[in-house]
Order: structure tokens, then C-alpha cells, then sequence
């Protein structure tokens, strides 16, 4: 709903910057914490080899899934540690 009756006053661009990058890192370390998660899970089962080829899953996903996953949020961290520099 608009109110076509006062003017909309934007925040201090500087203000809203601020908060836009507080927000990205906030986003940045929770990827990282899962993708460290990840990776802390599938490297103690994967020092087992014999679960893993034995079942190829763990819980309730294809290792390979979660092998595939684990590349993924490698690449995408290294591309934003790229971006950052």
C-alpha cells in the first residue's frame, strides 16, 4: 500500500551499505560453517572406506550426492574469496 501523501525518505546510502555488507558476511559464514560441517561428516566417514563403499550413503544421501555438494560450495567459496581480494 502506498501513500501517495508523504515523500519516502531513503536511509544514509553509507547506513544501508553498512548493512548490506553485514548481512552478506552473516550469509558468507553460515555457508562456510555448513560446508565445514559437511566436509567434517564426510571426512570422518570417508577415512572408512569400508561404510562407504559398502553403502554409499550416509543418513539419508548418496555420498556421491554429498560429495558433489561438498565440490560445489568449494568452488563457490573460492570464488568469493577471489571476488573479495
Amino acid at each position: 500500500m502506498q501513500d501517495h501523501g508523504k515523500q519516502r525518505h531513503d536511509p544514509d546510502p553509507v547506513i544501508r551499505l553498512h548493512e548490506i555488507l553485514t548481512k552478506w558476511l552473516v550469509v558468507i559464514t553460515n555457508f562456510y560453517q555448513l560446508y565445514h560441517q559437511l566436509s567434517t561428516c564426510l571426512g570422518s566417514d570417508v577415512s572408512s572406506q569400508t561404510t562407504i563403499s559398502k553403502t554409499g550413503w550416509l543418513g539419508q544421501c548418496p555420498t556421491s550426492q554429498l560429495l558433489n555438494l561438498q565440490d560445489s560450495m568449494r568452488a563457490e567459496l573460492e570464488k568469493l574469496n577471489l571476488e573479495m581480494h
